[in-house]
């Protein structure tokens, strides 16, 4: 089974604030923890932030930490017995010495005739008949239980709302002291929610932190556009959104939120309900999988489990759940055509020039990944938006944005300290063969910036190999093997126990070899045969030895000295040095 590209999110609450429950989640699939700072105490998610720290430097993974805002609310005050039996067609005085009363208080106000009016996520439904002195006079629609400090939706009235309420004023920078990587604003209608919250990171040092708008409104969806030039991305928050349109719009609009974030080149997040049933049950509905498989065929970046794993009884088999449908979709997603359809847009700047060359280049030069230099993320992230076939490593000395990478699609973060671009591809490659993300004589694409390692300056594209390759050819067989050199040269002879467990090296072939070569530990035939009829005895003979061959191979045969060891490996097509040294560029 292959890696998730898309990411997962995990809320974390009273079923998963364990350290041990924390780790194994990581270990399970999670890289993104929501906190939901609607619920706890300042002091409570101060404690989780501290364990998800700990967890992460000890695992030394990417895990990011997403503060959700409060936001804007409108709930139902206090209530004599903490909850009302509300009756099918009974009117209710909704305000001041009424039935009940929600707050903001001012917001009744905003209330007109004929309205809609939704209580407790929209179970609970009804509308404004007219008023009273005090307030508003609701004729319901259906029968239920309404209890204090449920929210309440209403979709058409003109609502005054801050561009940041000072709750979210004081948990944002509470947040940021605790050290979170990504905030989702929640009830964004504009570009200003946005903007407010980039001027209060920007006036406290922390404009590394990454900020999500949450669209859950009708007006966020008309205001799109400049929302997504300002936010790092979007979250899809189908549960408040599901209130405020027709439920029955909601595929269709989160298949165009994610076409736009593509087209912007920002990452997507769909939220809600996605496994809702393993919050009681071990196992989910068809109808959950098949929800979650299609966010990702529709192009989303993560994926969020919400009550799941914040109450649910099986938080570490729901992430087990998400990671395998993640990955199976995957695998039917045409890349190719994905990135055909999000490639191109107007208004290029260098750094997305680039991220297209870079992708096209992996693609036609049939390579194993792209490596981003990457001080801010915006490389890895404008690379993340194209879809390449080929994951992305990105390369950062940034312990915040080495975490905030971790929410991008088909990104394997990657944290080093490098003074220069060797240091910086040598530590990456190690750590990316060590990992068994990379293999020696893989061939890469790098990108980086001209001057070296300043922000915002990515404008180069070149061409690696992981190790020091000496030849490259096509291989045959299955298993690399490692073993000293010796050559058979046209005007040379030798007997079949030299060769012994050795790599035999040829540029020609002849039917006199075959004693010989059965005893090698493989072949390394240079150049190619005089004809079809040379090349193809050559290779039937070596499928009856079984043993690994590159053949058509080209490179210095002077630098592959006699004696010298050497890694022949037959998946990549490469002779390489057998220990790993700095790769070279080409």
């Amino acid at each position: 089974m292959g890696y998730p590209r898309a990411k997962i999110i995990a809320t974390i609450g009273p079923s998963s604030n364990q350290k041990k429950l924390i780790h194994d989640l990581v270990k399970t699939g999670v890289n993104v923890f929501r906190l939901n700072f609607s619920h706890g105490s300042q002091q409570e998610h101060l404690e989780v932030i501290k364990m998800i720290q700990i967890v992460r430097q000890e695992l030394n993974e990417p895990i990011a930490i997403m503060m959700d805002t409060k936001g804007y609310e409108i709930r139902v005050d206090p209530l004599p017995n903490k909850q009302i039996s509300i009756e099918k067609n009974k009117t209710y005085r909704l305000g001041k010495n009424g039935d009940f009363n929600i707050h903001p208080y001012d917001v009744i106000g905003k209330i007109e005739q004929g309205m809609e009016i939704l209580f407790d996520d929209g179970y609970l439904v009804a509308q404004c008949k007219g008023h009273y002195e005090d307030g508003a006079l609701l004729e319901f629609k259906n029968e239920r239980i309404l209890k204090e400090n449920k929210n309440c939706h209403i979709p058409n009235a003109r609502l005054t709302i801050p561009d940041i309420t000072q709750q979210d004023r004081s948990d944002i920078l509470f947040a940021i002291k605790a050290g979170i990587d990504l905030i989702a604003v929640s009830f964004v209608v504009s570009k200003q929610n946005i903007l407010a919250i980039k001027q209060l990171l920007l006036d406290e040092g922390c404009e590394d932190v990454g900020v999500i708008a949450k669209i859950e409104t009708t007006k966020a969806i008309d205001n799109i556009e400049s929302i997504l030039q300002e936010a790092d991305g979007i979250m899809v928050a189908r549960g408040d959104l599901g209130i405020e349109l027709n439920m029955e719009v909601l595929p269709s609009i989160q298949k165009f939120l994610i076409s736009r974030a593509l087209y912007w080149g920002k990452y997507t997040i769909v939220a809600t309900q996605m496994l809702e049933s393993m919050i009681e049950n071990p196992r989910p509905t068809r109808a959950e999988v098949s929800d979650v498989a299609n966010a990702i065929f529709d192009g989303s970046s993560a994926v969020m489990l919400s009550g799941e794993t914040a109450v649910g009884k099986y938080p570490l088999e729901v992430v087990d759940r998400m990671r395998k449908i993640i990955i199976d979709a995957e695998e039917h997603i045409d890349l190719t055509d994905m990135y055909h359809k999000n490639g191109f847009r107007n208004g290029f700047d260098i750094s997305h020039a680039v991220a297209h060359g870079a992708s096209i280049l992996s693609l036609t030069a049939h390579t194993s990944g792209i490596l981003a230099f990457s001080t801010t993320g915006r490389s890895a992230a404008a690379i993340s938006a194209l879809r390449p076939q080929n994951r992305i490593y990105a390369l950062t000395g940034s312990f915040r944005t080495f975490h905030r990478l971790a929410i991008q699609w088909g990104v394997s973060p990657v944290f080093a300290s490098f003074s220069n671009l060797d240091d910086g591809v040598s530590q990456a490659s190690k750590i990316g063969v060590e990992k068994g993300w990379l293999r020696l004589g893989d061939l890469i694409v790098v990108t980086y910036g001209v001057p070296f390692n300043r922000p915002g300056t990515t404008n180069t594209i070149q061409l690696l190999h992981i190790g020091e390759v000496f030849f490259r050819g096509i291989g045959i067989g299955k298993n690399p093997v490692e073993a000293p050199v010796i050559h058979n040269l046209p005007l040379k002879v030798i007997s079949p126990h030299l060769a012994k467990n050795k790599i035999v090296v040829i540029i020609d072939f002849q039917p006199e070899y075959v004693p010989i070569l059965k005893y090698a530990a493989g072949v390394l035939f240079v150049g190619y045969a005089e004809n079809n009829q040379e090349e193809e005895q050559f290779l039937l003979e070596i499928a009856q030895l079984g043993i690994p061959c590159v053949y058509r191979a080209h490179g210095d045969i002077s630098s592959v000295q006699e004696g010298l060891f050497v890694t022949l490996d037959p998946v990549n097509g490469t002779i390489l040095a057998k220990k790993h040294g700095l790769p070279n560029l080409s």
